[in-house]
């Protein structure tokens, strides 16, 4: 496999697969513009998502400064991942009764529902008052 970054003094060099596989990581199957965007940010200048084509194809040599653009993005990237995984754990963990971590205990807890008088569940899951026409 080829090298995806190797050092060249203190620099990185970033190298058109390595940059490929960043860009996709980050932005999916479209993004060169979004890489455009973001690295045009990092050096306060804007960049042109021809430039990363370019930079990708081996067309025009990748400068180092973008070693150091990427390695902010992919920290950024990370701090966004970890505050969405955040709030998916929340959300899931308020989507559960207390306590409520597989399935088994939710039928439980369902169970126990249905040993109510005049309860029953319907084949949805729903319990619901036998007494109630319907």
């Amino acid at each position: 496999m080829q090298e995806l970054v190797t050092a060249r003094g203190m620099a990185a060099l970033v190298t058109p697969a390595f940059l490929r596989f960043v860009g996709e990581l980050l932005f999916g199957k479209r993004w060169q513009t979004p890489l455009a965007d973001r690295l045009g940010a990092f050096r306060g200048k804007k960049l042109s998502p021809a430039t990363i084509h370019q930079w990708s194809t081996r067309t025009r040599s990748i400068p180092a400064w973008v070693g150091e653009a990427i390695a902010v993005s992919l920290e950024d990237a990370e701090q966004d991942f970890l505050r969405r995984a955040k709030t998916a754990r929340s959300i899931r963990e308020r989507m559960r009764p207390a306590g409520d971590r597989d399935p088994a205990a939710a039928d439980l807890a369902i169970g126990q529902v249905e040993q109510r008088p005049h309860a029953r569940q319907d084949g949805s899951g729903i319990v619901r008052d036998a007494s109630v026409a319907g």
